[in-house]
């Protein structure tokens, strides 16, 4: 990996295996069977600011952060399409814009290449952090979904700078699961 590898890398496996994990295909699999993912990137401008990887060399932080995302991405194309009978994933790519949140990549089937474009592309970070916001927009995306396992992953270093407290977003996105009859897993 060009760098190194960040100390966040290997943190991430566990909670990969924890959201793929639980996607198992059933011998008889509805067309509800599946998973909805939105990934929220964090964006902002703190994650300019360097920090040691387990080399012991600096780099700024949405470097690794972006190591990581790919990391993600390729794990997740590997589960959906690595499997003799196939595995429906439904994935979106949330950032921050300003004080707003941005789809970067649609919400939909799973589109790797453009995940994977979208991190090539990516110039650094340079807004504020509406973390609250883009936990909101990302939950009702999987929320919106007819799949049956949904999960947000959120890739950030800090703190909420505008708009909802994530704290009190959480409690208010699994109001909306369970009013739906459903649920949903938030992961930081």
């Amino acid at each position: 990996m060009p760098g190194g590898r960040s100390r966040a890398l290997p943190l991430l496996a566990p909670l990969l295996c924890l959201i793929l994990g639980t996607a198992r295909v059933q011998v008889q699999a509805t067309e509800d069977d599946g998973i909805a993912l939105a990934i929220v990137y964090d964006t902002s401008g703190s994650m300019r600011q360097p920090v040691r990887t387990a080399e012991g060399k600096l780099a700024p932080k949405y470097l690794i952060g972006n190591r990581a995302l790919e990391q993600i991405v390729r794990r997740i194309e590997n589960f959906a399409t690595n499997s003799n009978t196939p595995r429906v994933v439904h994935a979106g790519l949330f950032i921050f814009s300003g004080n707003k949140t941005l789809e970067a990549v649609k919400f939909g089937p799973l589109d790797c290449p453009a995940m994977l474009d979208w991190i090539k592309r990516y110039a650094g970070p340079n807004s504020g952090t509406p973390l609250g916001l883009a936990l909101d927009q990302a939950a009702r995306a999987v929320l919106d979904s007819k799949l049956s396992q949904k999960h947000v992953l959120v890739v950030t270093d800090g703190l909420n700078t505008f708009g909802p407290d994530p704290a009190l977003i959480v409690p208010r996105i699994h109001r909306a699961a369970e009013a739906k009859g459903t649920g949903v897993s938030i992961h930081f």
